[in-house]
């Protein structure tokens, strides 16, 4: 077979006859060459080409379903249909082609190797042995010969063994499988094999070889497979959490086709800066230039780096350093560049040489610089040079860097736009654009099979440990797992393991199960993904219904793949799948630089910080929103301003039956009004105006709210000076209606979902009209409200003092540390800013002003055309955009627990820990039971003297309850980490370890995972490579849901001179669900 056109491939089908009788070439059975131990699979030229005489082939790898509790691969097989007319695949014929010394080469256990190419490209496709031939005849002069043929696990399977004395109790997963493979005499080369992170029992290796290489991937929960070329692949249990080509989508399949759109992969893991300057982005030069993110101006996104020259120097410039090229490949390069008038033009240059790209040639437009060329290592830098001697205060601004292979540079991308994936961590991975691409099957499949409730593990030698999912089983009835051969070493992991399982599978998936792929029908694009994916690979499928409504979309991770080939040339490739879990979201990575402050999360996670002085518990950062009238403008700017987390509501009369004799309004009822297009996670601020005892029937009349529920913020009134000084009622009667909402929010059952209390001026109440914050204000109120604006034309923004500092001091000055909420905030367009940059970049500075500030809790902008028309935004105005890109960054930080103790230093988050005993804590609110937390970087200031310091990494944070893995730094020198729980404040279930070979000042990364019951940690020296075992771990009961933070405390006796700082470079938190 041959490829008989364009659109096919070219099929190689290859037979291990040509091998020699002796030598180190796998053949069981053989004397010889039968021997593991001294034996390959079969080295490249002793195959025979026998694809001219191929009529149809069938080959399947990984797995054939992935429903059941626990996925388990099978043994891959291969058919192949074989032209026979001459008998040269007939074992009997010794005249045959295949004959040596007289024995026929037509037997069991020949290597088969199937690979495919297309477009200069090949990949292999399936890899065994020989098992059964037969010949069969189809009259006098036609003859058809199958073989069927079988992968390693084949071998494995036939393989028993004897029992040697007890060995590797202690040892992981992956350790235990190389010891199998390795009894055998497995080629090293015929293998992948993660370390695993399961501890197991000792093994006499007495067991069938594939039956204990399975019952050890089992107890990891992890995957064992044989892949495309032969070799046997192990992977642990996180991989499908951790590994790029697992966690990003790589290609997607949908049935509206985006025709002529390729994948394009950027290979830069921090193109425009959204999140800060790290990556690979430095300067370089006798002068360098100072970088910083900008958010003036960006090509994508909202920020761009932004380069300010120095004078002169010997070659400044800006250099990113590119890794996981491939040494003789092209690739093109390219980048945006703003030049300003009057600074020097930007020429593009492969460091340390003289490869140079295209220059720029504009000012003050973003123009597109390229570079292409080979290749010779893994890794390039790539920089930017003026083209002339800068001089100090000169500029340009750089976004949109693309990496890709090939020699034409295609349409910028990254993982952030409609069409594309980031791999891994947004903002900090590579990317890809990934056009929907066309299958011509698939399987939707729902059903009980995939429903597993009740879990039982036990360990060899232990006690059988259950799991169950009680609301599954009222649902469903019990449909159960059992498991009593595991290997871990303790019971505790038996749990975890049973728990691991039950999350998975406890409640049905309407899932696809199966994709199937024909080529030919666009070849260019689809033969790669047929031939190019791999078991693991992560995948989109789309499905839009007939007749229209929502898209059913579900990622998918590749479990088996088969290919068919049939005599009439029609190709078939089927992917079988699972459901791939949302374990792989990485909630947020923090790693700021110092303009930035501790906060602007990427993904709608934000830093906060305690307010207490014992450290607290988890909560808020600075929420930003927008007002607008209910109705159908409420509804519009929902949809023109996602990522609202905060508004105000006025209320409505009459909302309970019987009416009152007033036109007073009352809070609006949840669920009617505003409530009903109020976007998930945000806080609704209510205020009214009648009875301040309603609050007691509103509360009586909510529905039951979900844990996580964002709560409100209630206010009496609506900026009352106004009825104050007409008469309507005094400041004393305010203050007592204020002082009966707070009693109620503390004396209701339900008064939990209240936020805060508290009273609404507004500045020019405070500044201008001579209101006094302390005749409005009451003891046990929870914050002070100021409605913010600024409404002249003409004069120029108003600075933040005169926006906003004025009128907060005089809050403080009556109410010391009382926190602010700015409910509406307002500013006019001046007359001159005829294009609004001006408001946009005035709007950004105040907020970044009140994030800095740290005492404030939210702000929303007032765009409401009937109340101030002069304020509203035009939709696609630049004050519009700076809006929404202030509520896409979300969050703030800082602190109010003392002067100092929340700052930044270069790209770290600093604690300053001026007292004992008092832990200082930042937070982000995940919210999840079951995590893995990465903090890097964690150094100090001091060596303690006189007691110890911690620096804690901790997860579920409720109240004062949590898990925590802390760096216990010793007065005597060196370094301990310890795990815990803390209930209510007692701790218990502590694990102490030494780490090894650090100093007390050493800077070192920890990872914490808290996964069911098991709680375990690892330090290690930052910028090493990670350890594979945990060196700390314990058991405990605290298993809710809550927030991960980062903490730090000098003990009592600590005589170090303070404040100690406490850096932290940065956190990266991965929701896991219990599936670790």
């Amino acid at each position: 077979m041959t490829q008989l056109s364009a659109d096919m491939p070219q099929l190689i089908v290859e037979i291990g006859f040509t091998a020699p009788l002796t030598g180190a070439v796998l053949h069981l059975d053989d004397p010889v060459r039968g021997k593991l131990d001294t034996a390959v699979l079969a080295q490249d030229d002793l195959f025979t080409d026998v694809t001219q005489w191929v009529v149809s082939a069938d080959t399947r790898r990984g797995a054939t379903r992935s429903d059941g509790p626990t996925l388990r691969y099978e043994p891959g097989t291969c058919t192949l249909e074989l032209r026979n007319d001459d008998r040269r695949f007939d074992p009997t014929n010794l005249d045959g082609p295949y004959v040596a010394g007289g024995v026929t080469q037509v037997e069991p256990m020949r290597a088969v190797r199937i690979r495919a190419s297309y477009g200069g490209h090949t990949w292999p496709l399936w890899r065994g042995f020989t098992d059964e031939w037969t010949v069969a005849y189809d009259g006098p002069d036609s003859s058809y010969a199958t073989v069927t043929c079988f992968d390693a696990f084949g071998i494995f399977a036939a393989h028993d063994r004897n029992a040697i004395a007890p060995a590797g109790a202690g040892e992981l997963t992956g350790a235990r499988i190389s010891r199998i493979l390795n009894s055998i005499g497995w080629p090293a080369e015929d293998r992948m094999i993660d370390a695993g992170e399961e501890t197991v029992q000792a093994t006499t290796l007495a067991d069938n070889v594939l039956s204990e290489l399975l019952l050890t991937a089992d107890t990891e929960l992890g995957e064992f497979w044989v892949d495309a070329q032969g070799r046997v692949v192990f992977r642990s249990r996180s991989a499908p959490y951790t590994e790029a080509r697992s966690t990003g989508v790589q290609a997607v399949f949908g049935d509206e086709v985006t025709n002529g759109v390729s994948t394009t992969v950027n290979l830069a893991t921090n193109p425009s800066l959204e999140v800060d300057t790290s990556g690979g982005w430095a300067a370089i030069g006798g002068t360098p230039p100072t970088l910083s993110r900008s958010s003036t101006r960006a090509r994508f996104g909202s920020w761009s780096l932004l380069a300010t020259w120095g004078t002169g120097g010997f070659l400044p410039g800006v250099v990113y350093d590119i890794t996981g090229l491939t040494a003789g490949r092209t690739y093109t390069i390219s980048v945006y560049v703003w030049v300003p008038a009057g600074s020097p033009q930007i020429d593009t240059v492969v460091a340390g040489s003289s490869q140079f790209g295209s220059s720029s040639t504009t000012n003050d437009q973003w123009e597109r610089l390229v570079w292409t060329g080979t290749v010779s290592a893994t890794t390039l830098g790539f920089g930017l040079w003026p083209s002339g001697s800068p001089t100090a205060g000169q500029q340009a601004w750089i976004d949109g860097l693309q990496v890709e292979e090939g020699d034409t540079a295609t349409p910028y991308v990254d993982g952030s736009q409609v069409g594309a994936d980031w791999d891994g961590v947004p903002h900090a991975s590579t990317s890809r654009r990934l056009p929907e691409l066309d299958y011509a099957d698939l399987t939707l499949s729902y059903d009980a099979l995939s429903i597993t409730n009740q879990v039982s593990a036990a360990r060899v030698g232990g006690t059988e440990q259950t799991a169950i999912d009680a609301g599954s089983v009222s649902a469903y009835l019990t449909r159960s797992h059992k498991r009593t051969d595991l290997l871990m070493q303790t019971d505790p992991e038996a749990l975890m393991w049973a728990e691991q399982v039950l999350e998975r599978r406890s409640m049905p998936q309407l899932r696809v199960s199966a994709l199937v792929l024909k080529p030919r029908k666009d070849p260019d694009r689809l033969w790669p993904q047929a031939f190019g994916r791999e078991i693991g690979d992560r995948v989109r499928v789309v499905r839009r219904p007939p007749g229209g409504g929502d898209p059913l979309v579900r990622d998918a991770w590749v479990r088996g793949i088969s290919h068919s080939l049939s005599a009439d040339l029609a190709w078939r490739t089927t992917l079988v799948l699972e459901q791939a879990a949302d374990d792989t979201d990485v909630v947020d990575t923090f790693s700021r630089s110092v303009t930035d402050g501790w906060g602007t999360a990427n993904s709608g996670q934000v830093w906060t910080v305690d307010t207490t002085a014992g450290g607290g518990s988890s909560s808020s950062g600075m929420l930003i929103g927008l007002n607008a009238a209910v109705g159908a403008s409420w509804a519009a700017a929902v949809a023109d301003y996602p990522g609202i987390r905060y508004t105000r509501d006025f209320g409505k009369d009459n909302v309970w039956a019987p009416p009152d004799a007033d036109t007073l309004t009352e809070p609006t009822k949840y669920g009617t009004g505003k409530f009903v297009q109020l976007p998930a996670g945000a806080t609704m601020h209510l205020s009214w105006k009648d009875d301040p005892n309603l609050l007691t029937n509103w509360l009586n009349d909510l529905p039951a709210l979900p844990d996580n529920h964002p709560g409100f913020y209630i206010s009496p009134w609506h900026e009352p000076r106004d009825e104050v000084d007409a008469g309507d009622f005094t400041t004393a009667q305010f203050r007592a209606w204020g002082q009966t909402l707070s009693n109620i929010k503390a004396t209701h059952p339900r008064g939990n979902v209240i936020k805060g209390v508290g009273p609404i001026l507004t500045r020019f109440d405070i500044d201008n009209a001579g209101a006094d914050p302390a005749a409005y204000g009451w003891a046990g109120m929870d914050f002070f409200g100021v409605d913010c604006y600024w409404s002249t034309t003409t004069g120029g923004y108003p600075t933040t003092t005169q926006m906003f500092a004025n009128c907060f001091a005089a809050i403080h000055a009556d109410w010391p540390g009382i926190p602010l909420l700015v409910p509406e905030y307002g500013l006019y367009r001046q007359t001159s800013d005829t294009t609004g940059s001006g408001r946009a970049s005035a709007i950004t500075t105040h907020i970044n002003y009140l994030r800095s500030r740290g005492d404030v809790l939210a702000v929303a902008y007032f765009n409401e055309p009937g109340s101030l028309p002069g304020a509203v935004f035009a939709d696609d105005s630049p004050e519009a955009d700076a809006w929404r890109a202030l509520l896409a960054s979300q969050g703030t930080s800082g602190g109010t627990a003392g002067a100092g103790d929340y700052s930044t230093t270069g790209t770290k988050g600093r604690l300053s820990l001026s007292t004992t005993t008092t832990y200082r804590r930042a937070w982000i609110p995940v919210g999840e039971a079951h995590v893995q937390v990465h903090a890097r970087g964690l150094t100090t200031s001091a060596a303690p003297t006189g007691a110890h310091s911690d620096t804690q990494v901790a997860a579920r944070f409720v109240g004062a309850s949590f898990v925590d893995a802390r760096i216990i730094r010793l007065t005597g020198g060196g370094c301990q980490l310890a795990v815990r729980q803390v209930i209510g404040g007692s701790e218990s279930a502590v694990t102490v370890a030494t780490v090894p070979s650090v100093a007390n000042t050493a800077t070192l990364d920890v990872r914490l995972q808290a996964v069911g019951s098991t709680v375990r940690a690892r330090a290690w020296t930052s910028g090493t490579t990670e350890p594979s075992t945990w060196l700390v771990s314990t058991t405990v009961t605290h298993r809710a849901a809550g927030d991960v933070a980062v903490g730090a405390v000098l003990r009592a006796g600590n005589t170090n001179t303070r404040p100690v700082a406490v850096d932290v470079d940065s956190v990266t938190v991965t929701t896991m669900h219990a599936w670790a």
